[in-house]
């Protein structure tokens, strides 16, 4: 098994939910086409992180090879891009979970406090409020990027798949089995 390769497996998500009406190819495009451009605003928004600004530049560059790599059908350029946005979902649910860990701890002890316990029940319900928008602004774009990356890992599979075939089709016919 030296020469073997690591494959990743993903389960048939199928086609983009966000590009549902359109076939599985134009989804693909369309999607990662609009993940470039998140993952642009990204790097243009911690353009002042040095770490930040590399982690998306990388997964930016990466993913325009991807969408070349759809567009002319080169399968090497779209398996890269499965390894790094994968390097990249590591970073970003690990950053995610220990600000909001670090954010929780500093609202548990500030809401442990005596201000909070003299705050009117109105107050209470506009920091619950403001505590649950800032959980779903956060946690809503992770689970939206989990899910490209399952989706654009399924294509993937599935054009290897079909690429497997062909050749052991032509094999075939050639008469080397």
């Amino acid at each position: 098994m030296a020469g073997s390769k690591i494959k990743i497996r993903f389960p048939n998500v199928g086609k983009c939910i966000c590009c549902c009406c359109l076939s599985e190819d134009t989804s693909m495009q369309v999607c990662s086409i609009i993940m470039a451009l998140y993952l642009l605003y990204g790097a243009w928004a911690s353009r002042n992180d040095f770490f930040s600004l590399v982690t998306y530049g990388a997964t930016f560059v990466s993913n325009v090879f991807f969408t070349i790599g759809l567009f002319q059908s080169k399968l090497n350029y779209m398996i890269q891009y499965i390894y790094i946005y994968l390097v990249y979902l590591i970073i970003m649910i690990v950053s995610t979970v220990f600000a909001l860990l670090v954010a929780f701890g500093i609202m548990g002890s500030t809401y442990s406090s005596k201000a909070y316990n003299s705050m009117e029940t109105e107050e209470k319900a506009v920091v619950g409020f403001s505590i649950g928008i800032v959980v779903v602004m956060v946690v809503i774009p992770l689970f939206i990027e989990i899910y490209y990356y399952l989706v654009c890992g399924s294509y993937v599979q599935g054009i290897e798949k079909t690429l497997e075939d062909e050749d052991f089709n032509r094999d075939l016919e050639d008469g080397k089995y």
